[in-house]
């Protein structure tokens, strides 16, 4: 592509040109990174190699501070859960195809209480 954008330039202007170009339009922390080598790379292809190692760099940093926030978020919930451990869910009850009677309390507010049923006669 250097060779269509810098056609009759001589080599090594085109190569610090492309150089330039890369290092100009990286991630800003890549960026920066580069610019404060000692030496600039003098070639495209040792730009890129440089970048490539600053890069896997910045995902070795950014996995173990993941991993040390998860570490971290984990032993803030068993603490929490010593301090304050959770109630028992309520208990539903169940009619005989194995699914949650919903409609339990529907029922026993329409119809009243068994044991009201039997005081009134109702069985």
């Amino acid at each position: 592509m250097g060779d269509y954008a810098y056609e009759g330039t001589p080599e090594q202007t085109k190569e610090s040109l492309l150089v330039n170009h890369f290092i100009h339009n990286l991630n800003p922390l890549l960026r920066r990174k580069m610019q404060h080598l000692e030496t600039a790379p003098k070639k495209l292809e040792d730009a890129i190699r440089k970048a490539e190692r600053f890069q896997r760099l910045k995902n070795l940093d950014e996995e173990e501070e993941q991993k040390a926030l998860v570490a971290a978020m984990s032993q803030l919930t068993t603490a929490e859960t010593r301090e304050n451990p959770r109630p028992p869910p309520p208990r539903r009850s169940w009619n005989r195809d194995n699914r949650p009677n919903w409609n339990r309390n529907f029922r026993q507010s329409r119809l009243g209480r068994r044991s009201d049923r039997h005081q009134n006669g109702f069985q």
